[in-house]
């Protein structure tokens, strides 16, 4: 069956999905993830597009992007070919490293771009890559690392983090100054988000108690 086409419009949010054919590794240490997000932003600034959130897994990765003057598939073309060549020269393999073409999802309205940016972040953990939520590392896994934002993904982000104050804080009995050095923000950004996430939470209709329960 044919490939359909893609939405591909400057401002649009996609959820990008790329990972290893056969589940294979596409990271096997933290140099490499710093030379991912090192091309990803000579791509990402240039072009005026975005990104509020990312992960970088082992095997695969997640990007939170909003489009700019350059194509999403002339960007994902640009960043996952050159990065692939690099890896196989590195470590002597060849053929393919990703598994077909990358995946995309256009992210439309503000609750589900919340809950993106919710997913995204709490992937490490889920996946038990991490113990909790305050020992993630910025630059590995997405949190902490400065973050290349439009104002059109910034009030979804910033409830994204309260809520994972929250989470941190409350639920998870993590120390806020450890919260605040994961996040890459300071220890009253951190309180602040905690006694906000409901709030935050409500604007974008998100159960917090359901959200602590998964």
């Amino acid at each position: 069956m044919p490939r359909g086409p893609r939405l591909d419009a400057p401002g649009v949010v996609h959820h990008v999905i790329a990972r290893g054919i056969e589940r294979c590794d596409i990271f096997r240490c933290n140099e490499e993830r710093r030379a991912f997000l090192d091309r990803l932003s000579a791509l990402v600034l240039p072009s005026r597009a975005s990104l509020p959130a990312w992960s970088l897994m082992s095997n695969h990765l997640h990007l939170l992007l909003r489009t700019g003057t350059l194509p999403l598939s002339r960007l994902m073309g640009r960043l996952l070919g050159p990065y692939a060549r690099a890896f196989n020269r590195r470590h002597r393999r060849v053929g393919h490293l990703f598994q077909n073409r990358f995946t995309s999802i256009v992210v439309g309205d503000d609750p589900y771009l919340l809950e993106v940016v919710r997913y995204i972040h709490l992937n490490p953990v889920a996946a038990r890559r991490v113990p909790q939520l305050c020992t993630l590392v910025g630059t590995q896994f997405g949190i902490g690392a400065p973050v290349v934002m439009s104002r059109s993904c910034l009030p979804a982000a910033v409830a994204a983090r309260a809520i994972v104050s929250w989470l941190a804080v409350a639920r998870l009995g993590a120390i806020p100054a450890q919260v605040a050095r994961a996040l890459g923000v300071s220890v009253p950004t951190v309180l602040r988000g905690v006694s906000r996430a409901p709030t935050r939470a409500s604007r974008f209709a998100i159960d917090l108690e359901q959200i602590a329960g998964e």
